[in-house]
C-alpha cells in the first residue's frame, strides 16, 4: 500500500490519542514506521501491523481501528489536496460511491502502482441500496463502513450502513446495505 495510507493512520492516532501514542505504535511495528513517504509503496503487512499495534495501544479492536480509519480517511484526503477531486464526485453519498471507481482510475495516473478496490451500487428502491466491495485484500470491510459514515457526514446526509456478507478470502466481495433517510 502507498505510504499515504500509513500517514493517514499516523494522523488518526496523533489526532485522537496524541504523538506519544503514535511513537508507541510505531516502536512496536518497525524502526522505519515513524514516518512514511506518501508516494512510496510499502508492504501490506506493514499497514496490517500498524492497525494491530494501534489496537493494542489504544484498547480498540482492530475492526474499530479500521472503522475509525475509514471515517478519518475522508477528511484526511480532503486536507492533503484531494478535496477538489472529492467535491467533483457527487453531491450525495450514493452518487459519490457510484463514481468512486472513476475517481480511482484518475488517481492511478498519479499513484501508478495503485490497486484500488471496485464498488458496485445496486438500487433496491425506496432509499435502499446494496453495495459490493471488491478487493484482493480480505478483511477490510470495517474501513468501508467508516468511509460511508464519513461521507454521509461530509454530505450532510443520513445513510445507515451495515455489512450483509463478508468475504474471508481474497476471492469474492463484501456486501453492504445502505439506507438513505431524509
Amino acid at each position: 500500500m502507498y505510504g499515504l495510507l500509513n500517514r493517514a493512520i499516523k494522523d488518526l492516532v496523533e489526532s485522537r490519542f496524541g504523538e506519544d501514542t503514535w511513537r508507541e505504535v510505531a516502536s512496536r511495528v518497525s524502526p522505519d514506521a515513524f514516518d512514511f513517504i506518501a508516494m512510496k509503496m510499502y508492504p501490506d503487512e506493514l499497514t496490517y501491523d500498524l492497525v494491530a499495534a494501534v489496537s493494542e495501544v489504544s484498547g480498540l479492536t482492530q475492526h474499530q481501528v479500521m472503522d475509525a480509519f475509514g471515517e478519518h480517511w475522508i477528511t484526511y484526503t480532503g486536507h492533503i489536496g484531494h478535496g477538489d477531486i472529492i467535491s467533483l464526485m457527487g453531491d450525495d453519498t450514493i452518487t459519490f460511491l457510484k463514481n468512486l471507481d472513476a475517481m480511482h482510475s484518475r488517481l492511478m495516473s498519479i499513484y501508478t502502482e495503485l490497486e484500488p478496490p471496485k464498488f458496485l451500487i445496486l438500487d433496491k428502491g425506496d432509499g435502499v441500496y446494496e453495495m459490493e466491495y471488491h478487493s484482493h485484500r480480505a478483511g477490510l470491510w470495517p474501513i468501508v463502513i467508516g468511509m460511508v459514515r464519513g461521507l454521509s457526514a461530509l454530505m450532510k446526509q443520513n445513510v445507515a450502513v451495515r455489512l450483509i456478507k463478508s468475504k474471508t478470502q481474497p476471492v469474492g466481495y463484501d456486501t453492504f446495505e445502505l439506507i438513505v433517510t431524509p
